[in-house]
């Protein structure tokens, strides 16, 4: 009999130790929809099209398809996360008569906090836009796909919406 009680003893140590666990871990871990300030600043920054600007200087257009059939006016970045680096694919033709070796630039930045209030430029460096472009001449008529990588960091913070011209260039 002295066996039975020192076993519902211990079963009801262990239970107790469990309630005392998962209201911890429930403190810890909170499932209420009140933001933090955590939250507030991994909140994700949203794009606009970025609209795609070719210098006069170079004769290169860009396209949204390899058969060159619609120009690439525009890419919208849509939602970025912290620490995201998002894709987009386009297809550069030389429409000249001589080779060139294009160059990738931004401009323009506008940054705005969930106000609308428009920001410091200071928040650029947050941002990276970059190419897979090898700077390999392209040749008149040849189309090259490149694919563009605009990275957000996971530093960012009150930053809801972005802005910035994509300059194609030599």
């Amino acid at each position: 009999m002295a066996d039975k009680g020192k076993v519902i003893a211990v079963c009801v140590f262990i239970l107790l130790l469990m309630v005392i666990y998962a209201d911890q871990n429930r403190q810890d871990n909170p499932t209420t929809e009140t933001p933090t300030k955590l939250e507030k600043k991994t909140r994700p920054p949203g794009g606009t099209d970025s609209p795609i600007i070719i210098s006069p200087y170079v004769n290169i257009s860009v396209y949204e398809d390899e058969n060159c059939s619609t120009v690439k006016g525009n890419i919208d970045w849509g939602i970025m996360y912290p620490g995201q680096n998002k894709p987009s694919t386009v297809y550069m033709r030389n429409e000249g008569t001589a080779a060139t070796t294009p160059s990738l630039n931004t401009a323009n930045w506008v940054f705005k906090d969930e106000n609308d209030t428009v920001l410091s430029q200071d928040y650029v460096e947050y941002f990276n836009l970059t190419w897979n472009y090898d700077s390999t001449p392209i040749e008149p008529n040849q189309v090259v796909e490149t694919i563009l990588y605009l990275y957000v960091s996971p530093l960012i913070e009150n930053v809801t919406s972005f802005a910035f011209d994509i300059i194609v260039g030599w």
